[in-house]
């Protein structure tokens, strides 16, 4: 069975880098190895909920990245959420 390919998780991938870059002030050095991306996410200072959500966008598994509304909910603070 071939694998299906999802631009929107790529894109959640994509996100995931450029923030771990922004708040690291490192430019991103292609593809290289995910465990020191996510050794730079623990050591930014973001908050547990925030590195748990990167971690998970930076998931070498398209599958266990979460979606663009999963992401954008987790970002959005409690009092701007529509219920």
């Amino acid at each position: 069975m071939e694998a299906s390919y999802s631009p929107f998780k790529a894109d959640v991938y994509s996100l995931g880098r450029t923030a771990v870059a922004a708040a690291s002030l490192e430019l991103p050095t292609g593809p290289g190895p995910l465990a020191g991306l996510v050794e730079k996410v623990r050591q930014v200072g973001y908050s547990q909920e925030l590195q748990r959500l990167f971690i998970a966008m930076l998931s070498e598994e398209e599958g266990q990245r979460p979606t663009m509304q999963q992401v954008h909910a987790a970002l959005l603070p409690s009092s701007a959420r529509v219920v």
